[in-house]
């Protein structure tokens, strides 16, 4: 098959930290202040304690009771392929300065659990009085409407008694069997002839429906 050759396709991207992290710029850390006699602090890395730094007599150095942190921008500690490289001294004093208070996170926890339950508890009584004041009102109403004296208001003649309603059409001797139906919530009150008796036109009086043929 003729024609012009083909070039091969470029290689890709490769990146190799080993070799060319030597290509890459260095970071230093700046120096850390000297004292008077020109002599650099030490900075032991096994120290766990934090305290301002403190001159010795004998040597004439800065003592820092305090790890070094090296910035996170370091170029010498970049990630690597496949995993990353961490500073287990650095993340340990960022873990150690976060605010802890185990004793007010155990007040608010507390605080809130008394406010919850003090609802619940208002929430029941004012339920419970609610109820109360349905079935009161609820008695009373019924209480009104059969309302029934345990004596009677009045003195009735003989041969009647009391109604708590009285009808507008009492048993007479002239219609004795009158079929009416009171109405205690309507009628007033009033002494009308017992049962078996009729009210006597002339007399006034109830008598026996018996004596009203006679």
């Amino acid at each position: 098959m003729s024609g012009h050759p083909v070039a091969p396709p470029p290689p890709y991207f490769q990146f190799d930290y080993e070799t060319d992290k030597a290509e890459l710029p260095q970071y230093s850390p700046p120096p850390l202040p000297k004292n008077s006699d020109g002599l650099s602090p030490i900075v032991p890395s096994n120290s766990t304690g934090y305290a301002p730094s403190t001159a010795s007599s004998s040597t004439g150095v800065y003592v820092y009771p305090t790890r070094h942190i090296e910035p996170v921008n370091n170029l010498n500690c970049l990630p690597q392929i496949g995993y990353y490289q961490t500073q287990p001294n650095y993340q340990e004093d960022i873990q150690r300065i976060q605010p802890r208070n185990p004793h007010l996170q155990n007040t608010m926890e507390k605080f809130f659990k008394v406010v919850f339950w003090i609802g619940v508890v208002i929430a029941v009584i004012f339920g419970l009085i609610v109820v109360a004041m349905i079935v009161v009102f609820l008695v009373a109403l019924g209480n009104i409407r059969n309302l029934t004296p345990t004596s009677s208001p009045m003195t009735c003649p003989v041969n009647e008694s009391y109604h708590q309603g009285s009808s507008h059409c009492e048993p007479t001797c002239h219609h004795p069997y009158r079929d009416c139906v009171n109405t205690p919530d309507f009628d007033l009150p009033a002494c009308q002839c017992s049962s078996l008796y009729a009210r006597e036109k002339d007399t006034g009086l109830c008598v026996l429906i018996t004596d009203c043929f006679l």
